[in-house]
């Protein structure tokens, strides 16, 4: 369900969830607010990327459900990006968010903190988004084993071959090759499942 209330963080409707995920964050006392808004900024400034287990671990300090605090703080993020895209005042977030049905003092409080936070969120974004996203179209794997080498450790040793094949943009592909140890293979592997774990716990 769409909501038709226009705010300035978005040029566009936002879900009707969107209100009811932020109003979650009311019942989050003064301290306990605060530190949800930090988890935000962090995550936004880059000051740390693993926000599952943060806001897990957050969530089981306060005894709270972790799938609300998640939503919400979610949906601060959702707000947040918004508005650096709009380059908005801190005054015309805090209108947002008391329209968003968040408490006037949490909306002035997240006002202050915008004001000090604004810069390093800006940079933060601008230096994220030079980076190119390439997109994966094809994988070709292969395993093989080392039969001669000048290091006699290494032979008979089990490797992994890799060629990549990546959408650069523009109707241009790139083969890209790896080669990898068994031991960097499972490691790679454990990041890229981690990753997708972070992925599906966020909807993204």
């Amino acid at each position: 369900r769409i909501q038709q209330m226009s705010y300035h963080f978005s040029r566009t409707p936002i879900p009707q969830e969107t209100s009811t995920k932020v109003q979650a964050l009311n019942t989050l006392n003064g301290e306990q607010f605060a530190e949800a808004i930090d988890l935000v900024f962090g995550f936004l400034t880059q000051e740390f990327t693993d926000l599952k287990s943060s806001v897990s671990d957050f969530a089981k300090s306060l005894s709270m459900d972790e799938t609300d605090l998640k939503d919400g703080i979610m949906s601060i993020i959702f707000v947040f990006r918004g508005a650096i895209r709009e380059n908005l005042r801190p005054n015309l977030l805090a209108e947002d968010l008391r329209n968003l049905g968040l408490n006037d003092d949490k909306a002035k409080e997240v006002q202050g903190l915008w004001k000090q936070k604004f810069i390093a969120l800006s940079r933060s974004v601008v230096e994220h988004s030079t980076l190119t996203v390439n997109q994966l179209v094809d994988l070709e794997w292969k395993f093989g084993v080392t039969t001669a080498n000048s290091d006699l450790a290494k032979v008979g040793s089990t490797y992994l071959q890799l060629k990549l094949v990546m959408d650069r943009g523009n109707n241009q592909r790139e083969d890209v090759y790896m080669e990898l140890t068994l031991q960097q293979f499972y490691e790679f592997l454990s990041e890229m499942q981690r990753a997708k774990v972070s992925l599906d716990y966020f909807g993204v």
